[in-house]
């Protein structure tokens, strides 16, 4: 076995290849746990398992022709109106994709946070800097 994996692994990664979620993967592949969605995790997270995968899918990625070059394209076209059948509702999706591609936008949280804070701004020191002053 040059994947290094065991028949239950690979029947594992070949059912998560076909599309099935981590629990039928697992049960497909004849694991028996009581709590099945921790054991799936355990298995699609085994390096070897997801190295697998991963492999695979980009294997089936460049064969279908699936470059991130022809869905930045194909986002280009649907966000300028130019694809078959566009909408408004694709066309803000599809430059909303390619602001998110391009790192233009931050997705901000509120924190509150209860309790002492302490900051200490320290600024570069001088060449005159005494730290007992």
């Amino acid at each position: 076995m040059e994947h290094g994996l065991n028949l239950k692994q690979l029947n594992f990664a070949l059912a998560r290849l076909e599309g099935k979620t981590q629990r039928e993967a697992y049960d497909l592949a004849g694991y028996t746990a009581q709590d099945r969605d921790a054991g799936a995790s355990a298995i699609a997270s085994n390096p070897k398992v997801a190295a697998f995968i991963e492999k695979h899918m980009q294997a089936a990625a460049e064969k279908a022709l699936v470059t991130p070059e022809y869905v930045i394209e194909r986002l280009m076209i649907e966000s300028e109106g130019r694809g078959p059948d566009t909408s408004s509702n694709a066309r803000t999706k599809a430059t909303e994709l390619l602001g998110k591609y391009l790192s233009m936008f931050t997705e901000r949280h509120d924190v509150t946070v209860t309790g002492d804070i302490v900051i200490d701004l320290v600024d570069a020191p001088d060449a005159d800097y005494d730290p007992d002053e």
